[in-house]
This record gives structure tokens, sequence and C-alpha cells, in this order.
């Protein structure tokens, strides 16, 4: 039995120290930049609910979530300083990264981003095992994102919302419109989207047509771009740097003739310059690799890669599965009794809408998107947490009201819906959670809180 092709695939044989290097680099680069277009969401902000991810992080001080913060970013200033020249300080910088960044998480949920999910995986393999098997788990890791991100989508739900917005946004850059289609043909329509997701997978995963595949994973992201940019949906800025980042690293990880010779013109000189730049003048070799250590990662990364397909059984999170634009996940809205709409602070205030009904509803999604820049994390334990922040800083008790929205049938969209009423019914649903959904820091104002705001008013055209 030939078992060539299969370590080709955990040790690739197209990948050197120095393509290592310019990954973790690119690595980064796009994690500072992701982090700096969504700072609020990092720092211990008391302008939107945190979360903690268990009951353990409500008693952590301000205190340790600046000092993670500050160690993540050392972390990646560490990595591109090393770059190929000193692999050891590049590992000690990844994991920093990776163990700072899932201590923010556990102390927030909100920072459970997909980007930032995939960036702690990435830090994880390239720092704990040796380069080229680092690159072929980072490899599967990536195929696996596709993959389950193009068959969150094959359902009603999203055909019938992202799917059908996403279209109306592509043709209407020919002034072309899905108006006078049938429902059947505009699903099919949408669902061009992830079958484009899952031939990307499959073309990646078949080292014939990874060529093919890497092309149409550019081509994929940088149609998103045109799709979600400033003369499209405009999106956050965020958004548009982790297409911006899957452009860059499918390439790399994914070497093809056209990629190796541009990258013997740019690639090299890249990393070359990092190394002249900011690298010590005495090298550092790289440790030898721990077996056991090893071991572990890569028990891990298998977890990684697998764990999306219990997500519909409620055991893995939405994000943490690549339900990327899906919206079959948990939805939670929350409705403010009228008279008690007065009670609420008024930059909580001009997020109160009309419903249709006798309550109006309080957008919270709008919220985190305005305040955070970030999308609401989509699991209902999390918004469940945001309401019960509400409800406990503004002194409402039987004035607010929660409809809670179970996952949608893939092929109905139909959803059980629950409603609950009052702070009481909101805290106790926190039971039925194996997670914590209380929330840690108040909403109330905080001194910095308007500078911050005027901070953010130049980017305010990107929402």
């Amino acid at each position: 039995m030939n078992t060539a092709p299969r370590i080709q695939w955990l040790v690739p044989t197209d990948v050197g120290p120095t393509r290592v290097a310019a990954i973790c680099c690119v690595v980064a680069v796009f994690a500072l930049l992701l982090v700096a277009a969504t700072w609020r969401l990092w720092t211990p902000q008391h302008v939107y609910p945190q979360i903690p991810l268990f009951a353990l992080g409500n008693d952590v001080p301000e205190a340790v979530g600046w000092t993670a913060l500050a160690t993540a970013l050392a972390g990646l200033l560490c990595v591109l300083a090393a770059a190929s020249h000193a692999p050891r300080l590049r590992s000690c910088g990844l994991l920093a990264f990776a163990a700072s960044t899932t201590l923010l998480f556990v102390l927030d949920q909100h920072r459970l981003q997909p980007w930032a999910y995939q960036f702690v995986v990435l830090a994880i393999l390239l720092a704990a095992l040796p380069g080229r098997t680092a690159v072929g788990w980072a490899r599967l890791f990536t195929i696996s994102i596709y993959a389950w991100s193009a068959l969150s989508k094959f359902d009603v739900t999203f055909a019938d919302v992202s799917g059908r917005m996403f279209l109306e946004q592509l043709l209407s850059f020919a002034g072309a419109s899905t108006e006078s289609w049938s429902l059947a043909v505009r699903r099919i329509a949408a669902w061009v989207f992830p079958c484009g997701e899952l031939a990307v997978a499959v073309s990646l995963a078949l080292p014939r047509l990874r060529g093919m595949g890497v092309l149409l994973a550019m081509a994929m992201h940088l149609t998103l771009l045109v799709i979600l940019g400033p003369f499209g949906l405009g999106h956050q800025p965020g958004v548009l740097l982790w297409n911006g980042f899957s452009s860059f690293s499918c390439p790399c990880c994914f070497p093809t003739v056209p990629v190796r010779m541009a990258w013997n013109g740019c690639g090299n000189a890249f990393v070359s310059s990092l190394n002249h730049r900011f690298a010590p003048s005495r090298p550092l070799d790289a440790a030898r690799p721990n077996p056991f250590v090893a071991a572990i990662v890569s028990i891990m990364i298998v977890g990684v890669i697998a764990l999306p397909a219990v997500e519909s059984l409620g055991y893995w999170d939405h994000w943490l599965s690549w339900g990327l634009y899906a919206n079959r996940n948990e939805q939670v809205q929350v409705f403010v009794a009228p008279g008690a709409v007065a009670q609420l602070p008024p930059d909580l205030a001009d997020y109160v809408v009309d419903s249709g009904g006798d309550w109006p509803q309080l957008r919270i999604d709008r919220w985190s998107l305005d305040s955070l820049g970030v999308p609401i994390y989509p699991q209902g334990r999390f918004q469940l947490g945001v309401a019960e922040a509400v409800a406990t800083e503004n002194g409402l008790d039987r004035q607010i009201r929660v409809v809670y929205r179970g996952i949608a049938n893939r092929q109905t969209g139909q959803r059980n819906v629950r409603q609950l009423n009052g702070r009481f019914e909101i805290q106790r649903e926190a039971e039925d959670h194996r997670l914590n959904m209380h929330p840690h820091i108040s909403t109330g104002p905080h001194e910095g809180d308007a500078a911050a705001r005027s901070f953010e008013k130049p980017f305010a055209e990107w929402r």
C-alpha cells in the first residue's frame, strides 16, 4: 500500500521554512489589523454587556483583561520581529497570542468571532508542531472551514435571507433584480454561493485540482469583498479584512506553480525584509518538538475539524461550526414595555424600534454592530445574557419580554418559539444552558466612552 500521498498531506514537501515564516507573519499582520478594527470588543468596555464563557469569569477583575490584551498584542509583534530568523521567539509569540486570546474568549463570549477562533487554532499549530506538519494540518483545517461553511448554507433560511441579499446586491451592479423570479429559481440561484464554497473545498483537497481551488477561493473572496464592501452592503471593516486574509492565506498554504512563481519574486523578499529589519543578529534554532505536545495538538485539531458535525444537536456553537451568513441559528428578540422605554439611557433607547405589535423591539444586534463594530454572537445563551443585562441595569422587571426562536428546520425554516416574560424567567432560562449566560459588566455610563465614540466617528460610513 502506497502511503506517500497520505504522508504528504501532513508533511507536505512543497513547503519550506521561509514559507512557514511567511504564513506566521500573515497571521500576525491580519490579527493585528482585525484587533485594531474591532478594538473596543477586546477591552473591558462598558458600552455592551460582557457575558463570560464560564461563571468563574464573573469574578475576574478588569486588570486581567487588559493584561491578556497586552500580552496577545506583544506576542503578535514578536512573531513579526522573529520572522524566519528566530523560530523560538516566533513560537513563543504565537503561544502567547493563543493563550491570551483564549483567556479573552473566556472573559467574554462575544470575542469568539470566527476569525479570532481561526487565528488561535493556526497559532497553536504553527507554534507547537514542526513547520511542514503544521502547514499540513492548517491545510486540512482550511478545507474544513470551506466545507462546513458550505454545508451550513444548504437550507431555505439562507436562500431566503442572506443568499437572496447577496444575489440581489451582485445583480444590482448590472442593473438587474430577482423580483420577477419564482421562489424556486431564486433559491436555486442563492445556493450557487455555497456550491462555490464546496467546490473550493473539494478542489483544495485533490492535488490535481489544487491550482483551480486556489483560484476559485481567491475569486470567491474578491467577489465577497465587492458584495460586502463600501459600494455594496457596507459591512464592517473586520469582515473585509478577514476576506482579505483568506485571499492571502489560501495561496500561501496551497502553493501551485503560478503561486510559486509569484512567491519567488515577492514572498521571499517580504520575509527577508522582516529578517533584516527586526530579527536579532544571532539566529535562534527551532526547538525539537515534544512528541507528547504534538499528539495533544493533533487531537485538538481533529476535534476542531470534526465538532461542527454536532452543531445541529446543540453541542457546538454556530460560528465555531463555520455557520457564516447561515441564518438557521438561534435567535432572541427583546421587547420593552412602551412605558419603560424612558427608563433606558439615550444611547440604548436609540435602538428601540416599532415591532408592529404592542411592545417595541430593542435591536440588540444593531446595538452590537454600532457600539463594538462586530455582529452579535449568534447563540441563544449569549443573547439572553444581553437581555438579562438590559433588565438588571435598567431596573426592568415585568417590563421586558424575550421571544426565543430555536434552530430553524433546514427544509421548512420552521422554529420552536418560546416567550419569556420578565427578568425572572430570563434568569431562570440560564439553568438549561451548560455554559454561562449571566452578564459580567454593566452597560451603564463609563468614563472615556464619550471620547471613544468621538474616535469612532470617522469610521461610521463603514457600518
